[in-house]
C-alpha cells in the first residue's frame, strides 16, 4: 500500500531522538545566552532521524506498521556533540530554522539507526535518499548574522528514539512509541497504540 505525501498534510510522522531533561536544560541555557530572542521550542526539541510520511488522513494500519518497524531496531546508543548555532536559510524571510548542530554534520551512530529503520520499512515508505544532518531546531526566526561556535559543546548520550506524529497547524507533537538503543539487547521502552484523540 502506498502512503501519499500530501501537498497540505495535517499528519506528519517521523522517527526522532528527544534530549533528556538535563540536555534540554543545557539547550535552553545556550538559547538564553546566545539566541536571537525568538521563542524557544522547548516542548518540541528533538533530532529528526528519519522523516516517514505526511498525509491528510492516516490510513488504517499505518501507525501499527511504523511502530513495528521501530521495534526491530537493535543498534547501539551513541554520543552526539553539538557545538554551534546556525541559520538554515529556507527563503522564508523571518521564519528560518535556527538550529543547534555539529561541525562535522555527521553521526555514524545516528546513521546506523536510520539504515536499520529504512531496512525495516516497506519500500514505499523508506527514504534511501535521506541524508541525515544531525541538528535540533531551537527556534524559528530571521536568524544569526553568522554561525556561532559555542564556548563549550553540548554532549548528549543518545540512548533512545521514538516515533512522533506532528499535528500540523495545531502545534502538537505526539510520541507514539519509544525504544531503547543498546545493541543486541535493546529493549522496547513503550509501544503506544495511536493515543491521538
Amino acid at each position: 500500500m502506498a502512503y501519499p505525501r500530501n501537498a497540505s498534510p495535517s499528519h506528519f510522522f517521523f522517527y526522532a531522538a528527544r534530549p533528556p531533561d538535563a540536555v534540554a536544560d543545557q539547550m535552553a541555557e545556550v538559547w538564553q545566552l546566545f539566541g536571537t530572542g525568538d521563542k524557544l521550542r522547548r516542548d518540541k526539541l528533538h533530532m529528526t532521524l528519519l522523516p516517514v510520511t505526511d498525509v491528510a488522513e492516516v490510513p488504517e494500519g499505518m501507525v501499527e506498521l511504523l511502530l513495528a518497524a521501530g521495534a526491530t531496531v537493535r543498534q547501539p546508543s551513541f554520543e552526539m556533540e553539538l557545538d554551534r548555532l546556525v541559520t538554515w536559510h529556507h527563503g522564508r524571510g523571518h521564519n528560518n530554522p535556527l538550529v543547534l548542530t555539529t561541525a562535522t554534520g555527521r553521526s555514524a551512530g545516528a546513521e546506523a539507526v536510520v539504515r536499520a529503520l529504512n531496512s525495516a520499512l516497506p519500500q514505499d515508505l523508506h527514504w534511501p535518499q535521506w541524508r541525515l544532518v544531525p541538528h535540533v531546531t531551537l527556534a524559528y526566526g530571521k536568524g544569526f548574522a553568522e554561525d556561532l561556535i559555542l564556548p563549550r559543546p553540548i554532549r548528549w548520550h543518545v540512548d533512545s528514539f521514538n516515533l512522533t506524529e506532528s499535528l500540523r497547524g495545531k502545534g502538537r507533537h505526539i510520541p507514539l512509541g519509544t525504544w531503547q538503543l543498546g545493541g543486541a539487547g535493546a529493549e522496547q521502552l513503550d509501544l503506544g497504540l495511536d493515543p491521538r484523540p
